[in-house]
């Protein structure tokens, strides 16, 4: 009976201290011993990611990690569940990787696939909630690259299957793998028949990753704009807009001219087909001239085109005339602009005069140095103002003419 009392007494202790160490391995992150290589063996082995924590011994921060994040009941029954987890001593342990991928502020916070690529990683302390949302989604961008491994080998095998395609699609997007993306559904787009771009599932992939003006498929668009303004309306007046000047910023950085005057021939054929013209096309052509010559800072040639374009298309227009009059008269490159600024200021006085036209008389007046005239203009901006945004402004106008 002794015997058994003493074998119990024994069994009951090995019971209790193994509660004991379970209950404090499920209360903090278990950072399992060993080098680098033994690490990711065992990830490849579990198939898990690695969380790795790169920390010193002296840092306050790595220290409040290790006592009140990483012994966290829910941070560590996340990663105890979800990683193989491992820390490094930055300044003595793992040298070559530490160097290799360049760790400087501790904590850094790595996370890996199972084969040792890097998935993401932060710097610095972070909160528990922080640090179990950034481990879920590090979890999840892990599983979306392993799915689009799967999808990427039945793409590869039906290319032309529309659900696959839309899968693999949606996983690559998830991952943050646009530029394949955008590659598969252009690739899958040019091989559909041109009519098929029309059907909703098509078009919800050229809204995403169609922007090549001279591809097939947007051709067929700027030939058929009545079938595709009836049924996604002004959504697909909004693409083709937004498309034609994605285009204009490309021509217009890469200063091609050639394309410029073909960009301004696709550009009125799309206005024609998405909605009304307001003005004969030399007006657009104009337009897309003043871009094109203000960004490449050819002065000379945009207040060239500039001037005429105001006086043929907006000589009525009292905001055209007040905004292109402020402009022309923040210009001292050429002096003779001021009088023209000056010239449009008054037409826009002339054709309504309210907040707006008398600061922009005020400011050129302040240009041309006749400041006790600007003042009065100023003044009438202030009366008549009831924009409580405006007043500080119309204010500080006033007190600097007063100087």
């Amino acid at each position: 009976m002794k015997y058994f009392a003493c074998l119990s007494s024994r069994f009951l202790f090995v019971l209790v201290f193994w509660g004991i160490s379970h209950f404090l391995n499920a209360t903090q992150v278990q950072f399992l011993e060993g080098n680098w290589k033994e690490i990711l063996l065992k990830a490849q082995q579990e198939n898990k990611p690695i969380f790795v924590n790169f920390y010193t011994s002296w840092g306050a921060p790595c220290q409040y990690m290790k006592t009140k994040v990483f012994t966290d009941s829910k941070v560590a029954e996340y990663y105890n569940q979800n990683f193989i987890s491992f820390r490094i001593n930055a300044e003595q342990d793992e040298l070559e990787l530490v160097h290799q991928i360049g760790v400087e502020v501790f904590p850094t916070l790595y996370f890996f696939a199972p084969n040792g690529e890097i998935i993401g990683h932060q710097t610095g302390a972070t909160e528990p909630n922080d640090l179990l949302r950034f481990g879920k989604a590090m979890l999840a961008m892990t599983q979306a690259d392993e799915a689009i491994k799967k999808l990427q080998k039945a793409y590869q095998e039906t290319p032309q299957n529309r659900e696959i395609t839309a899968q693999y699609l949606q996983a690559l997007m998830q991952a943050n793998h646009y530029e394949t993306a955008e590659i598969v559904a252009n690739q899958y787009l040019n091989e559909i028949a041109i009519e098929d771009w029309e059907k909703h599932y098509n078009w919800q992939l050229i809204k995403l990753f169609v922007h090549d003006i001279d591809a097939k498929g947007f051709q067929y668009m700027l030939q058929n704009t009545d079938k595709f303004l009836q049924k996604y309306s002004t959504d697909f007046t909004k693409y083709m807009l937004t498309v034609l000047e994605e285009e204009l910023t490309q021509v217009t950085i890469q200063q091609d001219k050639t394309k410029l005057q073909k960009l301004k021939m696709i550009y009125i054929q799309a206005l024609e087909g998405v909605q009304s013209k307001e003005y004969e096309d030399n007006y657009y052509f104009n337009f897309i001239d003043l871009f094109y010559y203000n960004y490449n800072k050819d002065t000379e040639k945009y207040f060239q085109i500039l001037k005429n374009w105001v006086e043929k298309y907006h000589a009525n227009d009292w905001q055209e005339l007040a905004k292109r009059a402020f402009e022309l008269a923040e210009n001292k490159e050429f002096k003779e602009n001021i009088e023209i600024a000056h010239n449009w200021a008054y037409r826009a006085l002339k054709l309504e005069s309210n907040v707006v036209t008398n600061i922009t008389m005020a400011h050129v007046l302040w240009h041309k140095q006749q400041l006790e005239e600007a003042q009065k203009y100023a003044e009438i901006a202030l009366k008549i103002n009831t924009e409580d945004d405006m007043k500080p402004y119309i204010e500080r106008l006033i007190k600097k003419l007063a100087k």
